[in-house]
């Protein structure tokens, strides 16, 4: 598909779901049927916004789709649809509780990207951001989207480097984790993220890059 939108405006930021995607907040699932819509996302991570933390409690497998820091396995994946080419959000915005409130990762998300994650698990329909991405990740099934696999990838690249991820580390693993057929996803995108996970990977570098990806 025709990408006509900036594909990076996280190099914007110095310095990126619940248990990070996953094992993260809770999510509930969906059971809509899968329909494909527009174009891929828009970049990654630009500053992204803080949202309050909201109520509410969440089913679905362990954590946010899945169990773990890689964000595979779990509940079953929610059929999702592409980003809509005028931009916006897909699905209703999910909840945001964490799983384990001793885990720094959920709580940071909680207190400072809550309301970018509900909207990254969107259901009805699923969104690119917590339901797309790569159909596998590290060998496993990928069930946490493309903000899992992109987690995934920047906490390899904190334990190979011993430093907080770049921003061409960042670019790096957005451009791998994209929801497009090369890259082993399911459906086409386009090559760039989704608008949902292009603010939340801001958000949690900005934020929450210690607790959830490992960086000093």
């Amino acid at each position: 598909m025709q990408q006509t939108r900036s594909y990076w405006r996280l190099v914007t930021v110095a310095g990126v779901v619940c248990a990070f995607v996953v094992g993260a907040c809770t999510v509930t699932t969906s059971t809509d049927d899968d329909d494909t819509a527009g174009a891929g996302g828009a970049g990654t991570a630009g500053t992204g916004t803080s949202g309050a933390p909201a109520a509410g409690a969440g089913v679905a497998g362990s954590g946010v789709a899945g169990s773990g820091t890689s964000g595979t396995g779990g509940a079953a994946p929610v059929p999702f649809q592409c980003d809509p080419e005028e931009g916006g959000a897909q699905g209703t915005p999910n909840t945001c509780t964490p799983v384990d409130s001793s885990d720094e990762c959920e709580t940071c998300i909680q207190g400072n990207c809550c309301a970018l994650f509900e909207a990254c698990y969107a259901t009805d329909p699923g969104n690119q951001c917590g339901w797309g991405g790569p159909a596998m990740v590290n060998g496993e099934p990928n069930n946490g989207g493309e903000l899992a696999c992109i987690k995934a990838c920047l906490e390899k690249v904190v334990v190979d480097s011993g430093a907080a991820p770049e921003d061409s580390d960042v670019e790096s693993c957005a451009s791998n984790c994209a929801t497009t057929v090369s890259n082993g996803a399911t459906k086409e995108c386009g090559s760039v993220i989704g608008n949902q996970t292009n603010d939340l990977v801001g958000c949690l570098r900005m934020n929450c890059s210690k607790p959830c990806f490992g960086a000093e």
